[in-house]
């Protein structure tokens, strides 16, 4: 019972942390290597809000992956791939983290690191397990 009152008087704010990631998606420009404001408050109070206040939902996992792409897209390499790695970590099986590998490759690539590419690459080819028709990203 009490469980249940915590999830209820965590909804508005579930609600305020889901709009605030709305409007950085839709808000957040990169320019590689430029770091901007308004894309460390994306992470912060967007993505990283979401992650925190809804952690069971499909959008705290969509929001660890725009994490990464964000740190990526602004030309921080190391952030993105430490927001990559703790993605595999918590959820390795789901499909968001196909696409995280496919951004560490490309990181790899980047970074010249054909060895690591190599690897990501032989991971997704031959290690993923594959069960159907992939759901839309959101």
């Amino acid at each position: 019972m009490e469980d249940r009152l915590r999830r209820v008087r965590e909804v508005p704010q579930a609600l305020r942390a889901q709009r605030r990631r709305s409007l950085c998606s839709a808000q957040v420009v990169a320019v590689p290597g430029r770091v901007d404001a308004n894309l460390n408050t994306a992470i912060k109070d967007g993505y990283q809000s979401v992650i925190d206040l809804l952690s069971e939902s499909p959008e705290a996992v969509t929001s660890a992956l725009l994490i990464g792409r964000t740190y990526k897209d602004m030309g921080d390499l190391k952030l993105a791939k430490k927001a990559y790695d703790k993605l595999l970590k918590t959820h390795p099986k789901h499909y968001v983290a196909v696409l995280a590998r496919l951004d560490l490759a490309d990181v790899a690539a980047k970074e010249k690191d054909d060895v690591r590419r190599a690897a990501l690459l032989r991971e997704l080819t031959y290690d993923v397990e594959r069960k159907g028709a992939a759901p839309p990203i959101a």
